[in-house]
């Protein structure tokens, strides 16, 4: 049976698929890719190419060495390792197996110089997600310094983005229907009347809830939560990120 072409996932989440042929004697590479057929498919939604303790990564890899695998195919190289020393022991697992690692959109050869392009791109994978990562700290930092919010707005405010002559523009407003509740907190909690589990309780009877997040519904605030609150620098206008302190002069 011929084989079909890898599907790519339109969300572009990372997909491997294992081939397989029929073992009927020694076949060529061209051979065993004509009468491939897909046995098995293993997506990683969200979830970075940096580390080697990824379920699904290490499911197919177990999996190729207990099944007749002939053929690895990934979307991209660079998704399935992003360092020299995994895509070593990556593929040195992969050609173990008696498999051929394939990318649906880099060319691999089984030359030399084939052999060496995993690892080059796994170099370049892990030079652009480190130098990725050190451009958004010291955008952060800057922030920062700056008097902004670089983080996710606490609880009481909201982070807003709006365009201004094309600029993005990225500031902190007050959540109106959240921040009575987190002014009376304070208060009472000044009066030196409540218990840090008594005050979270009462928050909750009159409604509290903290916003949802992408994968998170909206919920009450505990008493760990509340108790950081209430110590968070953040409601006295000081911006505490990454271990150093910048005043902001913040309305509230």
């Amino acid at each position: 049976m011929s084989a079909s072409p890898p599907s790519i996932k339109p969300d572009g989440a990372l997909s491997r698929k294992v081939y397989r042929y029929p073992r009927s004697g020694k076949r060529t590479v061209d051979e065993r890719w004509r009468w491939a057929r897909s046995v098995a498919e293993f997506v990683e939604r969200g979830r970075s190419g940096g580390s080697l303790e990824r379920p699904k990564l290490q499911r197919m890899l177990e999996y190729i060495q207990d099944r007749p695998v002939d053929f690895v195919i990934v979307h991209k190289i660079d998704r399935l390792a992003r360092n020299r020393a995994d895509d070593a022991a990556i593929t040195k697992t992969i050609r173990g197996a008696g498999a051929y690692l394939v990318s649906t959109t880099e060319a691999i050869s089984t030359t030399p110089s084939g052999r060496l392009l995993p690892g080059i791109m796994a170099s370049i994978g892990k030079f652009y997600s480190q130098n990725l990562a050190t451009e958004v700290m010291k955008g952060m930092r800057q922030k920062a310094i700056q008097g902004g919010t670089p983080e996710r707005a606490p609880l009481g405010y909201l982070n807003q983005r709006r365009f201004n002559d094309r600029r993005d523009v990225r500031t902190v407003t007050v959540d109106t229907e959240r921040a009575e509740h987190v002014i009376w907190a304070f208060d009472e909690y000044a009066t030196g009347e409540w218990s840090v589990t008594r005050l979270a309780a009462e928050l909750e009877d009159r409604g509290l809830r903290i916003r949802p997040g992408p994968t998170t519904p909206a919920r009450s605030l505990t008493v760990t939560g509340l108790h950081r609150l209430l110590r968070d620098p953040y409601y006295k206008g000081v911006v505490v990120f990454n271990a150093s302190s910048i005043l902001e002069d913040i309305s509230h």
